[in-house]
């Protein structure tokens, strides 16, 4: 008469096969944490460069050529900000942006540092440096961005 069923040896086997999956399982949650907090601190700064960019090829028509490395403008949505609001070239400053509705809920906090730089008599750079959270990155996250405003001639 044979057995059916499974011995011991055969369900400890099947027992540590499926421990070692649900460890190799666990073992990627935090890497996965980790991926969508740098994906969202990298789009955080994507959309704060466009915004602080936006402003400046928005203004370089209007202003004196020679006055915009200094110009500081306002982020938008300026009402929604607290820290630092005006964007200033050449100075590392830190903006929160804070809820509508609760403001001890801190929607997006960034520290940035602008240069602006002439290359040539019609073209202007700029490149914003971007540190994740209203302190700083704590680690070596900086997300650079650069792009040219060129003036027609006069």
């Amino acid at each position: 008469m044979r057995n059916r069923g499974f011995t011991l040896v055969e369900v400890a086997l099947a027992m540590l096969v499926i421990g070692i999956g649900i460890m190799a399982v666990f073992g990627l949650f935090p890497a996965g944490i980790e991926a969508g907090r740098r994906a969202v601190n990298e789009t955080q700064a994507a959309l704060f460069a466009e915004e602080v960019f936006a402003g400046y090829r928005a203004l370089a028509g209007t202003t004196a050529w020679g006055s915009l490395n200094t110009l500081q403008i306002a982020p938008a949505a300026s009402n929604l900000w607290s820290g630092a609001t005006r964007i200033v070239p050449d100075s590392l400053q830190t903006s929160v942006q804070r809820s509508p509705y609760n403001t001890n809920i801190v929607e997006r906090a960034v520290r940035y540092e602008l240069n602006i730089a002439d290359s040539g008599s019609y073209v202007k750079t700029l490149r914003l440096r971007v540190y994740p959270g209203e302190f700083g990155a704590t680690t070596n996250e900086v997300y650079e961005f650069y792009t040219e405003i060129f003036r027609g001639r006069p």
